[in-house]
């Protein structure tokens, strides 16, 4: 099944066009902002793919009219919204296509000829695509091949930088929305290395949860000018609708491959240096994650502590039941938790949360639960760390995800402890 582009939003009502393929739909505002980070000389033609209802256009419109436009969509269904929504905004001519996004023959088809586009954008769906042929050629055009160690890596985010990087032509700005994963994780440092070394990023932009409907996902905006990188630091911003846009925060080349999200980052900056501070890996912390699904969990007949099972205050006691001999899963046995274990939530909404020490008791931990363990004479100074308001923002700023947050064990391992500094 083709992949379909993604669906935009102009703030009216467009129930129709909602779709199970993860297409979340822009706010108009974000679409504005991803617009006016894109400065340098006014366009004279734009391309918007996975067009959908226009939103990214109707910015676009509002700031370089006269600009020619075209549009890039397979749903057909769009199309009647999209030029209503696009009409009058002084485009000098906007041309729509219905086509694969993921076409490897998609600039032989749009362009026609014809020099690359002067900027693009794109808000692409959160998808996981099927490799299809085609594919290794469209990264590879854009020097974003051999960053994936396995075809079912690749992601539709480098596909739709990929594509956006073929259709513009050298010096092009290319303003794309992308999520989480692509801006931090661990997965992605590949394409991170890979899009740093050969095209400038301009800047990235951290927006607020819920910025668009129907999901709470983090998300954010990078702009890429393609050229080759010049300028040492990366330009990081946040943006809230109270606040507007904040201040850059300069990052090291280095450190954008590390992860590219501002409140890593201005956590940093608040509280030092991390590596002024004492970490769990230079205490030689023991760091095991339980083995026990939470379906599996569920299914046996003993306690096993999860991630709902946390005491409210962080850092409080964790009480577990009497050690039975019933705790056994033969050749997969479980990871206990007894008295003097610290225990952290490794994924969960709010696991900077989640941390308690286990003062009773013994019980497997399911494998959304980090067991460290430590000399007695370090427990109370790490547990005030993790627990202590700086360590949760240190927790959250770490924290990886799109809904459900996780933290890794590498991420763990580094984290500084503040106040357990020697």
């Amino acid at each position: 099944m083709p992949f379909i582009s993604a669906m935009q939003e102009n703030g009216q009502d467009r129930s129709r066009h909602f779709d199970p393929l993860a297409r979340f739909y822009t706010k108009q505002h974000v679409a504005d902002l991803l617009v006016k980070l894109m400065n340098g000389t006014p366009p004279k033609r734009i391309v918007d793919v996975g067009a959908g209802a226009g939103t990214l256009s109707v910015a676009a419109g509002g700031k370089w009219r006269g600009a020619e436009l075209c549009t890039i969509d397979l749903d057909q269904d769009c199309v009647v919204d999209l030029k209503c929504n696009i009409s009058g905004l002084g485009f000098s001519r906007h041309t729509h296509v219905t086509i694969d996004a993921l076409d490897v023959d998609l600039p032989k088809q749009i362009l026609r000829g014809r020099a690359g586009f002067d900027a693009a954008v794109s808000n692409p769906p959160y998808l996981q695509p099927q490799w299809r042929p085609g594919f290794e050629q469209i990264l590879s055009e854009a020097r974003l091949d051999n960053v994936f160690s396995a075809i079912s890596d690749v992601t539709l985010d480098a596909i739709f930088i990929s594509q956006l990087l073929r259709l513009t032509r050298s010096g092009a700005n290319v303003g794309i929305i992308v999520p989480d994963g692509v801006i931090t994780g661990q997965k992605s440092q590949k394409l991170r290395r890979a899009i740093i070394e050969n095209y400038e990023i301009k800047c990235v932009v951290q927006l607020p949860r819920c910025s668009f409907a129907k999901t709470d996902a983090q998300a954010y905006i990078m702009v890429l000018r393609k050229t080759a990188p010049v300028k040492k630091q990366i330009n990081l911003l946040n943006y809230t609708l109270e606040n507007g846009l904040s201040r850059p925060l300069n990052i090291s080349l280095d450190a954008g491959v590390e992860r590219l999200d501002y409140a890593f980052y201005t956590v940093d900056q608040l509280l030092g240096r991390r590596d002024s501070h004492v970490s769990l890996s230079d205490i030689n912390a023991e760091i095991v994650r339980g083995r026990l699904s939470s379906a599996e969990a569920k299914a046996v007949n003993y306690k096993v502590f999860h991630t709902s099972d946390f005491p409210p205050v962080p850092g409080g006691p964790v009480r577990l039941p009497p050690l039975t001999s019933s705790c056994d899963t033969g050749s997969k046995p479980d990871v206990l938790a007894t008295a003097g274990d610290i225990l952290l939530a490794r994924v969960d909404r709010q696991l900077h949360r989640k941390v308690g020490l286990v003062i009773e008791g013994a019980a497997p931990i399911t494998d959304c639960i980090y067991r460290i363990r430590l000399p007695q004479t370090m427990r109370t100074a790490v547990l005030s760390a993790l627990s202590s308001d700086e360590g949760r923002n240190l927790l959250y700023s770490a924290a990886r995800g799109v809904s459900a947050r996780m933290l890794s064990k590498h991420d763990l391992l580094h984290l500084p402890l503040l106040s357990a500094k020697a």
